[in-house]
């Protein structure tokens, strides 16, 4: 089951937000979806980008709390997805932590570490 999130409302109760994630991938936390919008609510993603300008994708979606470990590693596992196929496709490189954090990715892959 996925954690929700709650904030206060007007009124001063306690309401849970939904967002896309909730209704398009609701079994995202079970298997893998090659979208970050899957994991990070759509409301945290321009959070997510202002992070990841100074952290590597672990750092910055370690921030969420509402995400499980295994969902964090999904939504790393889709920006892993999305960075190479852009870069593949011609993009400019990424902040050199990013790119770092890449061939880190890739070489865990190789070896076995990841799934």
């Amino acid at each position: 089951m996925r954690n929700g999130v709650t904030h206060s409302g007007p009124n001063g109760l306690e309401v849970q937000k939904i967002s896309t994630r909730d209704f398009l991938y609701p079994d995202a936390d079970d298997k893998y979806t090659p979208l970050v919008l899957a994991y990070v609510h759509d409301f945290d993603i321009a959070a997510l980008n202002e992070r990841l300008k100074t952290m590597t994708p672990p750092e910055a979606v370690d921030a969420f709390m509402y995400l499980s470990m295994r969902e964090k590693s999904f939504a790393c596992r889709a920006m892993h997805e999305l960075y190479t196929n852009r870069l593949a496709a011609g993009w400019p490189p990424l902040p050199e932590h990013v790119m770092i954090w890449l061939k880190e990715f890739e070489a865990d892959k190789e070896e076995g570490h990841l799934q």
